[in-house]
């Protein structure tokens, strides 16, 4: 089986990082508002916030909010590269059923 990482496109990898720290941040912002109850509990706030609310009740069990952010980036870059990936494989995929 061909290697899946011989051929990574940076591109498409920097374009999602950067709309996942843009969500992020837009997520990150969810959170405290649902803490402060400046927000409503409801299943669009519950779903944009799940991830950052789960690394920040890790922070507050380690009670240490470096590695929360810690924690932060990694889940980015790899929601970043899971990503990546399922393009470049749907793309091959596309262009194997067009031969």
């Amino acid at each position: 089986m061909k290697n899946l990482f011989t051929s990574f496109n940076k591109r498409i990898f920097i374009l999602i990082l950067i709309i996942l720290l843009i969500v992020g941040f837009k997520s990150y912002a969810v959170v405290f508002s649902l803490e402060d109850g400046v927000l409503e509990n409801n299943s669009l706030n519950q779903f944009l916030s799940f991830p950052y609310l789960m690394l920040s009740y890790t922070a507050r069990y380690f009670d240490n909010m470096f590695l929360f952010y810690c924690f932060l980036v990694l889940h980015i870059l790899l929601f970043s590269m899971i990503l990546e990936r399922i393009i470049y494989l749907a793309k091959a995929s596309i262009k194997k059923q067009l031969r």
